[in-house]
């Protein structure tokens, strides 16, 4: 294990964030589910470590390090928690809670209805960010089941009504950015405040706005034939670092330009995109042991 730092941690009591665990998890699932011959060595790896410990009493817990000693603390928010929460259900771990009972309410903003968390910073000092990422990737590495297809649709008509009333092009997400704070969490709505890309401790800065270069790729591999997600691939397909991958993407603030932040982030979920595409619209999960006949 790594601290956040990146220097070694021989003793393993950085803890371990839920989230990102199921994400890799999700990888080697691929990976096993892609490419049998990997299958063993996949499973040896995965059972040298104890992700039961990912979930108690039904929702997602994470390890965190509070005076050197690991304090055990449920992890993620509604949407989070959902496509983490399926994820480890491919290794045979049930977050119950978090798959059948989240904590939500229905809001509205600007007309268009959306479940929210209601653990906000306010009532449970954690964010309830309403972003596109989790169903963004739910959709190209899962697929979208029909119970959340209408709130994936509405987070999409929001953006696009947002920019046809202020010709804004709006392409919410969490992403790094390149001057301080480094990474924001822009949301339709977060901590019942519309619009506003705050930290993972809740502070706003409006002014930082953003077009996630990732979410326009992703937004257009799930719906490519929508009009909105042709305009919002086209206006980022030209963010380029040469010779280092596409930058995260551009401040709405046209005075602020491009963000110039490049990170794996950003292209591992282009390249995800793209793949989702090749594979004519089939999310990147198949059954354990099937291999497509395009990835042998």
């Amino acid at each position: 294990m790594r601290r956040l730092n990146n220097t070694p941690d021989v003793k393993g009591v950085s803890g371990w964030s839920a989230l990102d665990m199921s994400r890799f998890l999700l990888a080697l699932h691929i990976l096993r589910s892609h490419y049998p011959e990997y299958t063993q060595r996949v499973e040896g790896i995965v059972k040298k470590w104890d992700i039961a410990k990912l979930v108690k009493d039904g929702w997602l817990d994470g390890g965190h390090n509070i005076g050197g000693n690991i304090l055990r603390l449920q992890e993620g928010r509604f949407g989070y928690e959902q496509y983490a929460a399926n994820i480890l259900k491919l290794w045979n771990i049930e977050a119950t809670q978090a798959l059948h009972n989240p904590p939500v309410k229905t809001i509205k903003l600007d007309g268009v209805s959306f479940q929210v968390d209601k653990r906000n910073l306010k009532n449970s000092g954690a964010s309830n960010y309403l972003t596109a990422d989790p169903y963004l990737l739910r959709g190209l590495e899962l697929g979208l089941p029909e119970t959340i297809k209408p709130q994936v649709n509405n987070l999409l008509e929001i953006q696009m009504q947002r920019y046809n009333r202020t010709g804004i092009l709006t392409a919410v997400n969490e992403d790094s950015i390149n001057r301080y704070p480094y990474f924001l969490y822009y949301s339709v709505i977060a901590n019942d405040k519309a619009w506003t890309p705050i930290t993972s401790t809740g502070k706003a800065y409006p002014h930082l706005r953003f077009i996630s270069t990732k979410a326009c790729f992703a937004w257009n591999a799930l719906k490519p034939e929508h009009p909105y997600t042709k305009k919002l691939r086209s206006s980022v397909e030209n963010s380029i670092s040469k010779n280092r991958g596409y930058y995260a993407g551009k401040y709405e603030n046209p005075k602020l330009g491009n963000n110039t932040a490049v990170d794996i982030n950003t292209n591992a979920i282009i390249l995800e995109s793209l793949l989702y595409t090749a594979r004519n619209q089939k999310p990147l999960v198949s059954k354990v042991g099937t291999a497509h006949p395009e990835q042998k």
